[in-house]
């Protein structure tokens, strides 16, 4: 049977320092301070309104914009 401490992946999992970090690097060097800050997983929230301005920014543009755009270059009869 496989123990934990001996299964392929047990480094991969946990705050084991040998596969995450590059070497000379410890999980003591990741800490915050006042002039060091990292991102955070709730950072991620600020990339919906930008999605949702970009989808009305299209939206717009191909209403009104790209739809002159084709009146103009439409073959006249």
């Amino acid at each position: 049977s496989c123990t934990k401490a001996s299964h392929p992946t047990s480094k991969l999992t946990g705050r084991s320092g040998q596969y995450w970090l590059p070497p000379g690097a410890t999980w003591e060097d990741m800490k915050e301070s006042a002039d060091t800050h990292y991102p955070k997983p709730q950072d991620l929230w600020l990339c919906l309104p930008g999605a949702l301005l970009l989808i009305v920014v299209r939206c717009i543009f191909e209403r009104w914009v790209a739809q002159i755009q084709l009146l103009l270059s439409a073959p006249q009869p």
